[in-house]
């Protein structure tokens, strides 16, 4: 299990829990609960193989790797306040920088 990260994701001013849990082949199972009447509520359990993950504002952001060299796939979930549940919004493909993609190579040891 990985260290869990507190965020406001449904607006309501209190932080909410976002843990992750690692699984076989590099896969991660990610959670998000908010407290509903003192109990935890589950919002968010997606599955995912995650290079990154960041929360934007209320956002929470995937960035995982795509089969084309140099790119990522940024998948957003975002609190609906009509269901109560984290949505997928949106995906999208966008070029990852990497330290070759960036003009400058590197050896194996990180040096220019």
């Amino acid at each position: 299990m990985r260290k869990p990260v507190y965020s406001d994701l449904t607006g309501d001013g209190r932080d909410d829990l976002i843990v992750g849990i690692d699984m076989e082949d590099h896969f991660l199972s990610l959670r998000a609960y908010t407290l509903v009447k003192g109990e935890p509520t589950r919002v968010l359990s997606t599955i995912a193989q995650p290079s990154s993950i960041e929360v934007a504002g209320r956002d929470l952001i995937v960035w995982e790797p795509w089969t084309t060299p140099h790119y990522a796939l940024r998948s957003v979930y975002t609190w609906n306040s009509q269901t109560h549940y984290m949505d997928f919004r949106r995906y999208e493909i966008r070029r990852a920088e990497t330290p070759a993609s960036s003009g400058t190579q590197r050896d194996h040891k990180g040096r220019p």
